[in-house]
């Protein structure tokens, strides 16, 4: 559920305050000036960012070779 209005599913995600927001907050609220995508994008976009975090990391411990 969204903080801002209570009654309303986050259905999208806010690219620059990189939080889920629901159309209320796009339409008129804080996000209305922010770009923002599906939730569904989000994740794959999000996921392949942690996936190569942890690749990146897993390289650079000690005793991985």
């Amino acid at each position: 559920m969204c903080p801002e209005h209570e009654m309303e599913k986050v259905n999208m995600y806010c690219e620059v305050c990189r939080r889920p927001v629901c159309h209320l907050c796009k339409l008129g609220g804080s996000h209305a000036n922010h770009r923002v995508t599906s939730m569904s994008s989000a994740y794959k976009i999000l996921k392949v960012k942690d996936d190569t975090h942890c690749l990146a990391v897993s390289y650079s411990s000690p005793g991985v070779s």
